[in-house]
């Protein structure tokens, strides 16, 4: 290889990584009432039920935990997965995050289907509305099985 397409790959390769979106640890910003979920494109406008990605490509937005759940299934490039805490709205780690499904939750798309911080908060909502106390990981199957809900 010659110098000067050593040095052409070089400049190449940082071109590129100066390109790629850095992943944060800053939960997203969503525009409520303004921003459309990624998967059912409705507009997101409340607070307590939306999710987002972070992605390589950008934050990707939901209006609800079951939307985030679908998109992960296609898509799969998350980063960072955020939803928001049931009770006071703040950013959790989807990942870690405890999650109560109830017929007795009105949510946006009908899977009553929320986020909670911690294990107590999830089981005492879950035996107050006769709900069912989740991890990340089970998501999909409650998803897919949603119907059984109604």
């Amino acid at each position: 290889m010659t110098r000067w397409t050593s040095a052409l790959v070089i400049v190449a390769a940082f071109m590129t990584l100066g390109c790629q979106r850095r992943i944060t640890e800053e939960p997203p910003q969503i525009r409520y009432g303004q921003h459309a979920c990624a998967e059912c494109r409705m507009l997101i406008n409340e607070e307590r039920f939306a999710a987002a990605v972070d992605t390589t490509d950008g934050t990707v937005a939901f209006d609800a935990i079951e939307c985030l759940v679908r998109w992960l299934a296609d898509d799969g490039t998350a980063q960072r997965i955020w939803v928001h805490d049931y009770d006071s709205s703040a950013w959790l780690a989807g990942r870690t995050a405890w999650f109560v499904r109830s017929r007795e939750l009105a949510t946006p798309m009908g899977a009553g289907l929320v986020a909670l911080a911690t294990e107590q908060a999830a089981r005492e909502l879950g035996s107050r509305i006769k709900g069912e106390v989740l991890r990340f990981e089970e998501l999909p199957h409650v998803v897919q099985t949603r119907e059984a809900i109604r």
